[in-house]
């Protein structure tokens, strides 16, 4: 299970949270077969952008995975600049991490 966001809706695109998701996972990951259960989450959040402030809207899903496998090929020169890691986390992980994890009742999914 992994948690995916999107971020700037109306900046980038008109389409919904919904229909983004499938292409955001192909885009981002290179991952197809995925298994989208519920919006979990909502959070706004100002940030700092290369300089400029922009308003994040995050919108969680919960999605179930056949492969972990990453393709990167898809970013963006900005995605690429900005990029550090990708970490799937398991159950077991997300049950015991001392990190603070959002929502906070994800493991109920």
């Amino acid at each position: 299970m992994s948690l995916v966001y999107f971020s700037r809706l109306g900046e980038i695109t008109q389409e919904s949270p919904a229909f983004r998701h499938g292409e955001w996972s192909r885009e981002e990951t290179g991952i197809t077969e995925v298994d989208w259960g519920p919006v979990v989450w909502i959070r706004e959040v100002d940030l700092l952008m290369n300089g400029e402030p922009a308003r994040f809207i995050e919108h969680y899903f919960v999605a179930r995975m056949k492969g972990t496998e990453i393709d990167l090929t898809h970013f963006t020169a900005e995605e690429k600049q900005a990029y550090i890691a990708h970490h799937w986390w398991s159950l077991d992980e997300l049950r015991e991490t001392k990190e603070m994890i959002f929502p906070k009742n994800l493991l109920n999914y």
